[in-house]
């Protein structure tokens, strides 16, 4: 595990969830930051056994990061994994609220040395706006970096609904807490998107899982869509010195 995360320098494009080597393989070429993927036994989509995650963090050099995701709230699960899978960062995924603050602090102390913590917040309409820039406010002390993406009752956990939120909202948690705990766009990206939702919120990073997946088959990755995906962002954060 490398425990050198980027966060700090260029535009981080992050691609969720990688079950396969060869499409790891090509997150390498096309300069990926961080390879995000959901470990077995939690019921997510494009899960994958812990010893197959090991192997997928194995191709990874050191300028990549591995991101685990969890939608555990119980935090001997969340360390047991952690210490098996040895991700980089965990992807705390739960219902914002799900874990305190307190418990986020406990979960940092319990973790393997150097493993940050990537925390989820939902974003959906305005009528969010108030209670996710609260927890955001509140959270910034125990958390490395925040994700914002949308959330769909139907699937465990915040994100992988493919579907766009509010970019006011996350513009404003940026203005008022990226300078100290750096945010990752996500919720309904893609390769016709990306460059406005860079341009709007000006996040640290962005995020992509279903709009750059294979339209046949969820759990491989579109190589072309991921090339492209790639190709704007970093287009968009240039042109704007992010």
């Amino acid at each position: 595990m490398d425990s050198e995360a980027k966060g700090d320098e260029t535009m981080i494009v992050q691609i969720y969830s990688l079950t396969d080597p060869d499409d790891v393989r090509s997150l390498v070429a096309l300069g990926v930051d961080y390879v995000g993927v959901a470990p077995a036994g939690q019921g997510l989509r494009s899960e994958l056994g812990h010893e197959a995650v090991r192997e997928l963090f194995a191709l990874l050099p050191p300028t990549m990061l591995g991101v685990a995701l969890t939608v555990q709230t119980d935090l001997d699960a969340i360390v047991a994994m952690a210490e098996d899978v040895r991700p980089s960062i965990v992807h705390i995924c739960s219902p914002t609220e799900a874990l305190t603050v307190a418990e986020q602090r406990r979960l940092r102390s319990l973790l393997p040395e150097g493993t940050k913590i990537m925390k989820a917040i939902e974003v959906g309409g305005p009528e969010t706006a108030d209670g996710a820039i609260d927890a955001a406010e509140r959270f910034a002390g125990v958390s490395d970096f925040y994700i914002l993406d949308t959330d769909d009752p139907a699937i465990p956990g915040i994100g992988a609904a493919g579907q766009v939120h509010d970019w006011d909202i996350s513009a404003r948690i940026v203005e008022r807490v990226g300078a100290q705990v750096p945010v990752i766009l996500a919720g309904g990206l893609s390769p016709d998107n990306v460059a406005a939702a860079i341009r709007h919120v000006r996040p640290a990073g962005v995020d992509s899982y279903t709009w750059t997946n294979m339209a046949s088959n969820s759990r491989r990755k579109d190589p072309e869509r991921v090339r492209a995906f790639v190709q704007e962002a970093r287009r968009a954060a240039a042109a704007l010195g992010l």
